[in-house]
């Protein structure tokens, strides 16, 4: 037989059988016994040594997985808290210093950014009550140091917010019964600031096309229209100069105004697409806004007050000089226009060193030694849509007839081409400014030093005997200039080509050349100069251009000694360059 797994063999004799009186049987018993009694001992004894050896590789497994998930608690950038599903009381396992605040804060989300506040309590709720079983969300919190010196969420600068992942879900008995809620929370802050850059790349890059777009639509059309307003100013003024009724002078002037209008708004276009013709030079800003001044107080009026805070020890920039004019003139009309009731508007000018902190506040502002020019007004301010839109061609908060959409735009496009930056902050009913970045250069700008040249250089008919061959494709632009030129004394023969200006007789005779740049006929007004100076090498050259500053640099009119006039031109803009070029070649005569 088997006791306790171990064999046994009893041996019984016969019943009845008695050996030695019937004395023997009761011995034999209780050697059995003891024999089953020893087994089962033995086995009990196995069985205990192998559950306490079980018992204690159970508790050093249990150990070690402790131990491990107590080194992954303390390596994981994640935090990991749990919450008990009755009580709701939440606590943390690890990285209690991620989040910043202790874990009792969260029953009121008060460190929550007030707009994701209702989304994350619903959030939570859905969760805590079963109606979800997981959830992810993303948050933002305020860091503890930024709430206690600022006061309270609603004056946290927006960079100061952090945010926050939450990936939870709940724990369960085998039964289905809640048994605990965990959530993993990650810090997705440099997430969301990529984000935040290449959405912020992206815009740049589609305003960049957008600027391009309306830049080759307004190429297309400047010569043409340009020649347009060229006929209708040139003829114009020399109706005013006929008339002697002085409301019919009014009324001229009024036409004249609106042609050279006409041609700003086409130039605008150009200049914020960074299509426009543009020389720069070095610039001293101080200086032009002193020039300014005057012109500057009359544009925004007796009720607002224009302060200039310059620096003294200014550097000089690189810009085109006219391009510096438009950008005060909009800028000051645009704060005057956001101040109807009146106010304050600062200009200010000083050099800025550019830091890694500075640098990550502009977009694509780079390290370096800036001047930096600051437009600020008290008015009415922007909300963060339309600061987003306010550099957007064609874009205005203004009435029906009161903007074109055009002034940011163009200050824009000019900044730009001057290799610069431009920021805008603003904030509703509190005012709004403009910053500028231009990269300073070496040389310190010097005052203001007196009253420039003369530009009308008009010296009524004292222009006898010099002569200009005039070749415009345009017939009304064609004759509007020869009777300009004319009633001051020169001598002008026309053609309406480059062929037939070649074919004049006399050609080695003309004093100056005035030609438009893009003509029709196989040669370009570059072609036809540089055919007359074969033969007449002192000739001198005024180009006429409706064009874009890509069109000009195309057919290499910008050298030295070239005159250039933009169209639509005025008389004194047109006779001024035939002047110094018939200057020009005199000189290189005698």
């Amino acid at each position: 037989m088997t006791l306790g797994g171990v064999d046994a063999y009893v041996l019984l004799e016969p019943v009845g059988q008695i050996i030695g009186g019937g004395t023997r049987l009761m011995p034999r018993l209780v050697l059995i016994m003891g024999l089953v009694f020893g087994v089962a001992l033995a086995v009990l004894t196995a069985r205990m040594q192998r559950a306490k050896v079980e018992a204690v590789a159970a508790a050093e497994r249990s150990d070690r997985d402790r131990r491990a998930l107590g080194h992954v608690l303390e390596n994981v950038p994640d935090l990991i808290a749990s919450a008990d599903t009755e009580t709701r009381r939440v606590s943390f396992r690890n990285r209690e210093e991620l989040l910043g605040w202790p874990p009792e804060s969260f029953s009121t989300l008060d460190m929550v950014h007030p707009d994701d506040r209702r989304f994350t309590g619903r959030q939570w709720e859905d969760l805590v009550s079963g109606r979800s079983e997981r959830i992810s969300m993303e948050f933002r919190v305020v860091p503890r140091g930024v709430l206690d010196r600022v006061g309270s969420v609603e004056e946290v600068p927006a960079d100061s917010w952090e945010w926050f992942r939450v990936r939870a879900g709940i724990m369960k008995f085998e039964d289905g019964r809640p048994l605990e809620l965990l959530a993993v929370v990650s810090q997705v802050t440099a997430e969301h600031d990529a984000e935040s850059e290449r959405k912020r790349l992206q815009e740049q890059l589609n305003r960049s096309q957008r600027l391009e777009a309306v830049g080759q639509l307004a190429g297309g059309v400047a010569h043409d229209f340009n020649n347009l307003m060229a006929t209708v100013q040139s003829y114009s003024e020399l109706l005013i100069e006929d008339v002697d009724d002085s409301q019919a002078r009014e009324d001229l002037e009024e036409i004249r105004q609106a042609a050279r209008r006409g041609s700003d708004l086409t130039r605008q276009l150009l200049a914020f697409s960074r299509a426009e013709a543009s020389t720069a030079e070095p610039v001293n800003l101080n200086q032009s806004l002193h020039s300014m001044r005057k012109l500057l107080s009359r544009a925004v009026g007796e009720d607002i007050e224009l302060e200039l805070k310059l620096n003294d020890e200014l550097p000089m920039v690189s810009i085109d000089p006219v391009g510096v004019e438009q950008i005060f003139m909009n800028l000051v009309v645009n704060a005057r226009d956001a101040m109807p009731d009146g106010g304050r508007i600062l200009v200010e000018t000083r050099v800025q060193e550019v830091d890694e902190d500075m640098a990550r506040t502009v977009a694509g502002l780079e390290l370096g030694r800036y001047v930096k020019l600051t437009v600020t007004d008290e008015g009415s301010g922007m909300d963060r849509a339309t600061r987003e839109k306010a550099f957007d061609p064609f874009f205005t908060t203004k009435e029906v007839g009161k903007g074109t959409g055009l002034g940011l735009a163009t200050v824009y496009g000019i900044v730009q081409q001057a290799n610069g930056y431009v920021s805008i902050y603003s904030e509703v009913d509190r005012g709004t400014s403009i910053a500028m970045f231009f990269p300073a250069l070496d040389q310190i700008a010097e005052g203001p030093t007196g009253d420039g040249p003369d530009e009308s250089e008009d010296s009524g008919n004292e222009h006898g005997g010099v002569r200009i061959l005039l070749v415009e494709d345009e017939p009304s632009v064609r004759e509007a200039a020869r009777r300009i030129l004319d009633r001051e004394g020169f001598v002008v023969v026309t053609a309406e080509s480059g062929p037939e200006a070649l074919s004049v007789d006399g050609i080695e005779r003309f004093d100056v050349l005035l030609t438009d740049i893009v003509m029709p006929g196989g040669l370009s007004g570059t072609q036809v100069a540089a055919e007359i100076r074969r033969v007449n090498e002192g000739i001198g050259v005024v180009y006429m251009s409706g064009y874009s500053a890509e069109a000009v640099a195309n057919h290499g009119v910008l050298e030295e000694g070239i005159e250039l006039v933009n169209k639509p031109f005025s008389r004194q803009e047109i006779v001024g360059a035939v002047v110094r070029a018939a200057g020009l070649t005199m000189a290189a005569e005698s």
